[in-house]
């Protein structure tokens, strides 16, 4: 087998593993992500969904996000523990 003939077989396993590597990347981040959810504080929310508490006031979704809720890569959300609310600004 010459260097050319195996250069083309390097090139043809790299293109034919890309999609299953790409597959455990994705799953990767998934779990990744997953965990760090299970792992954020739970902000306890009012029954009406539209107080949370620090554990001494209650204070309203709409004017103020909790300072140590785990918030969404571009900033824009907070999880409670089990859905994501606007941050206000």
């Amino acid at each position: 087998m010459n260097a050319y003939t195996a250069a083309i077989l390097l090139g043809a396993l790299a293109v034919a593993a890309a999609p299953a590597l790409w597959v455990l990347r994705v799953v990767n981040q998934t779990a990744r992500w997953r965990r760090t959810l299970s792992e954020a504080p739970v902000i306890p929310i009012s029954p009406d969904g539209n107080l949370w508490s620090d554990g001494l006031t209650w204070r309203a979704i709409a004017n103020a996000s909790p300072a140590n809720a785990y918030r969404s890569p571009d900033g824009s959300k907070w999880w409670d523990g089990k859905g994501w609310h606007e941050v206000v600004k």
